[in-house]
């Protein structure tokens, strides 16, 4: 026999009689919320930084350089022009010299523009780190420095500097060159062109040809 269960109601709590520690949503409906739950505070967006960053002027070194006016027209002391000849002496380069001297690339590059002794200096000093480069090489190739004469020296400096190849597209100094000759070929004779010209070429040196009885 089947027994029914009689269904009991869940209690019911009135909004007078409800728990204070517990709050409730009480969201309004224009949008306002309880004193519990306060709106969050609106945080501004990131700052988006510039594309192109403020860059501090260059100042130049005074020991060896000096700003004449404010258009960053500069002079360079003796310092300077020492400066300038022995770095290029060492292999440095161009913007290495001028952060040496608190400028810019551009502005050493105007600096060799006008100033001619710059330039000068410059040059001297290429020409210099060249001289001292061949020397060593060729102190190795000769054996000078460690007694014993070095091939891979010996044979840079002779295509280097003598103008050597292994290729052969250079003919030796003092060696006569032969005289070009260029054989062009012509279209292909028929058999009657190939006889007539075989029996030409027979009677100039003069041997036996078809019409001569044996």
């Amino acid at each position: 026999m089947n027994k029914t269960v009689p269904k009991t109601e869940s209690p019911r709590i009135d909004d007078a009689t409800a728990d204070e520690s517990v709050p409730a949503n009480t969201s309004t409906a224009t949008g306002g919320t309880s004193e519990e739950f306060p709106a969050p505070e609106k945080v501004p967006p990131p700052a988006v930084a510039h594309s192109k960053p403020n860059r501090k002027p260059h100042c130049p070194n005074l020991i060896y350089a000096k700003r004449v006016n404010p258009a960053g027209y500069y002079e360079l002391t003796e310092a300077g022009y020492e400066l300038i000849f022995e770095m290029s002496r060492r292999a440095a380069e161009n913007h290495t010299i001028a952060s040496a001297l608190g400028c810019s690339r551009e502005t050493f590059r105007t600096i060799l523009k006008r100033d001619e002794r710059a330039q000068e200096q410059l040059s001297l000093g290429r020409a210099r780190m060249s001289s001292d480069l061949g020397n060593v090489l060729f102190q190795e190739a000769m054996g000078e420095r460690s007694g014993t004469p070095n091939i891979l020296a010996s044979i840079y400096l002779t295509k280097a500097r003598c103008g050597w190849t292994d290729r052969g597209d250079r003919p030796l100094d003092g060696v006569t060159t032969l005289n070009q000759v260029n054989i062009q070929l012509g279209p292909k004779l028929t058999d009657d062109e190939w006889k007539n010209f075989v029996e030409g070429s027979m009677k100039l040196v003069g041997g036996p040809s078809d019409d001569k009885a044996d």
